[in-house]
């Protein structure tokens, strides 16, 4: 906000699940592995560094210049999907 009016601008990006050699290691001891918990993520996969990539690069270009001051969620909608409560069924 203090620097918003000198073209400064401060954004995060906030990576959800993502499809890394690590990650995929800790879904192979579950049941069901990675596909079962991708088939979980609204998108229907887990992410990539590609996906964070893009959203990053967005924020640097000028046509996001008036995007300033936000935590921009690259999920999936996997945090869409928990701000979403259904009636009658568990998150």
């Amino acid at each position: 906000v203090e620097y918003g009016g000198m073209g400064i601008r401060a954004n995060s990006v906030s990576p959800g699940p993502m499809g890394t050699e690590l990650m995929h290691s800790w879904l192979d001891t579950m049941e069901g592995g990675a596909a079962a918990f991708a088939a979980q993520v609204p998108s229907g996969r887990l992410g990539t560094p590609e996906d964070i990539a893009v959203a990053a690069a967005f924020l640097a270009t000028d046509e996001a210049f008036f995007i300033n001051g936000v935590c921009l969620p690259v999920d999936g909608a996997v945090s869409a999907l928990l701000a979403s409560p259904r009636p009658g069924k568990p998150l």
